[in-house]
């Protein structure tokens, strides 16, 4: 779903086997509490482009157990003072932040070209 106009994820279905969602270059700013009530088993999350200002946004994915990467590329949380160790420290279950690891590793390609989940 990108860049297709979403403000939103409010009215996003149940969907408890989705693992990979990219909801990128839309117009989201919070509301991420809804991905962990209906997506539980995300392991990846691209959130790039949106508009996402603040860390106490993206708070509401600590309930995103299974979460192991996730892209805020382009998002003016980026900006933040020691926004990667602040997002990892928020999220301790991520392994890969903006295609990163703690260690700015970068993700390794897998056979299909994704991050692996």
């Amino acid at each position: 779903m990108v860049n297709i106009g979403l403000s939103s994820l409010s009215k996003l279905p149940s969907l408890p086997k989705l693992r990979k969602l990219e909801v990128s270059d839309n117009s989201i700013s919070g509301g991420l509490d809804t991905l962990a009530l209906k997506c539980p088993n995300l392991t990846y999350l691209n959130l790039s482009g949106n508009q996402i200002k603040e860390l106490s946004s993206i708070e509401a994915l600590q309930n995103l157990k299974n979460l192991k990467s996730l892209d805020l590329y382009s998002c003016d949380v980026t900006a933040a003072d020691d926004y990667r160790e602040s997002v990892f420290e928020l999220l301790p279950q991520l392994v890969y932040l903006d295609g990163f690891d703690q260690e700015d590793n970068e993700v390794p390609d897998s056979e299909n070209g994704e991050p692996p989940c």
